[in-house]
């Protein structure tokens, strides 16, 4: 749920960016992915996110 979000987020205020300036991108995907680990304590962490936003041709 959390990589949804980020996903979501960024590519919302991309497509705000681009329509301020009056591009129509059409539809956008996104891809997100993320490595977990366990700290020292054992609870689990996401220390990275990688996010992939992919626009359409033209």
């Amino acid at each position: 749920l959390l990589l949804a979000a980020v996903g979501n987020c960024l590519s919302a205020s991309l497509l705000f960016a681009l329509r301020k300036y009056r591009n129509a991108p059409g539809s956008i995907h996104a891809r997100v992915l993320a490595r977990t680990e366990r700290n020292a304590e054992g609870r689990w962490r996401i220390p990275k996110v990688w996010v992939e936003i992919d626009l359409p041709e033209g």
